[in-house]
């Protein structure tokens, strides 16, 4: 179990970017292992801060949330 103060987590961007540092400790990737370029933009951004990616190599569109 994971302990942590939940008064840091409150704003939502704050709590994405925890779960994203969590998530992905080495970067961004799809799920078949391809690492996004830092500079890409989003796939789709119409739901933040839930942003979905297309990998550049493979096509996949994922959501950054998926481990």
């Amino acid at each position: 179990m994971i302990r942590f103060p939940l008064t840091d987590l409150l704003d939502q961007q704050e709590y994405y970017n925890f779960l994203l540092e969590i998530l992905h400790p080495q970067g961004l990737c799809c799920p078949y292992g391809h690492f996004l370029p830092a500079g890409q933009c989003p796939h789709r951004g119409d739901r933040a801060p839930i942003l979905d990616d297309r990998c550049r190599e493979c096509g996949t569109v994922f959501n950054r949330l998926a481990p």
